[in-house]
């Protein structure tokens, strides 16, 4: 029975962890869609949809912009860059757009984001 527990968490690992590197790869491509995850995954359309929700309970596209929204936190952390820059680093077109997201995922804007991890710098 653990046996099959293992394998299926393998299975879920390397099905997720695929939708990462794609992810990855595509980050900065403001035109990335899921279109070509699914076209990547060897899988239907129906099927990549299906299994990401049952996973991860968001849909495929809200996964994608939470990857890319955390992956834009992770440079914000370790470089001062102009957050326009970071957005559009992290595959959003429309710096606002990325400022509402971000906003709705970590509940401050990207400013208030960076100026909290410059205070906390400068407290150590």
């Amino acid at each position: 029975e653990s046996e099959i527990l293992s394998s299926m968490m393998s299975m879920i690992l390397k099905f997720l962890s695929k939708i990462i590197d794609i992810i990855e790869d595509n980050i900065s491509d403001s035109d990335f869609d899921v279109a070509t995850i699914v076209s990547k995954m060897n899988m239907s359309h129906s099927s990549v949809l299906k299994k990401i929700k049952a996973l991860t309970g968001v849909s495929l596209v809200e996964f994608v912009r939470r990857h890319r929204l955390n992956k834009a936190a992770m440079i914000m952390e370790q470089d001062k860059l102009p957050i326009a820059e970071v957005a559009y680093m992290t595959g959003f077109s429309d710096p606002k757009y990325f400022s509402k997201c971000f906003s709705r995922q970590f509940g401050k804007t990207p400013t208030e984001y960076v100026n909290e991890l410059q205070e906390k710098k400068t407290k150590k």
